[in-house]
Formats: structure tokens, sequence, C-alpha cells
């Protein structure tokens, strides 16, 4: 994957996200308690702002157990990333294929290293530099 490249953070929270001050809030990058070293991410490099919408409705909706409907996204290169996972020595973050629900699905890594605190301030970090997309 290019560091050009750009991922997706399907949000199926309201609490992920600000409409008012159009922006991702930083829980939607901190790693749930399931899995706690990973934020699962698709990568949209090259796709249409309707196929990313048409990826997470066939590909992300469709496989969950609750039955939640995504309600934005949060759009960000991988260089983005790079740059925060390459603030710390060594390299904090990683952005890994995982195929699995979607051949486009991918993980951010490397959170377990961390403790809360650095988890927070990274999850804000990539948070901050996320465009928001509304679902309609």
């Amino acid at each position: 994957m290019s560091s050009m490249d750009k991922i997706t953070r399907y949000l199926f929270s309201s609490s992920q996200y600000s409409v008012t001050n159009k922006r991702v809030k930083y829980n939607a990058f901190k790693p749930p308690r399931k899995y706690p070293d990973e934020v699962s991410v698709y990568d949209v490099s090259n796709l249409s702002d309707e196929s990313i919408w048409q990826m997470g409705i066939e590909g992300v909706e469709s496989v969950r157990s609750d039955n939640k409907k995504i309600k934005a996204r949060g759009d960000i290169s991988v260089e983005e990333i790079n740059k925060i996972a390459n603030e710390g020595e060594p390299p904090v973050l990683k952005v890994e294929p995982d195929p699995e629900p979607h051949p486009n699905h991918m993980n951010i890594t490397g959170f377990t290293s961390l403790h809360e605190g650095q988890v927070n301030i990274i999850a804000k970090k990539v948070a901050d530099l996320a465009k928001l997309e509304i679902r309609k």
C-alpha cells in the first residue's frame, strides 16, 4: 500500500463524530476492548464516494451481527497515519491488510504497546486529520 493511499473508518455511532463541529471524534480511532490492538479501516484508494458507501453497506453493514447502520465515515491518508506513527521511536502504528470480512479491509495496529493516555493522544491526532463524511 502506498503512503498516498486513502483509508476510511466507517462510523456506526453518533458518539464517534460531531455534525455541528464537522469532525471525527477521537474515540472513533481508539481500538475496541474486544480487539485492543487494532482499529478496523478500509482501503478506499481510487474509489468514488458512491463506491465507498456501497462497499460499507455491502461489505460491512451486511455482516454485522448487531444490525447497526453506517452513519458516517472518517477518511484519512496512509501518509498521515505514517507521520503520526513515526513521531515515536520505534514507529508505533502500522496499517496492515486483513482481507476479512472484505478484500479492502485493513487494520491500524500497534496500540497494545502503549498505555491508555498515549492511545488517546494518538487517536486524537488521527481523528483531527480525518475528514468527516456524513451518510445521506
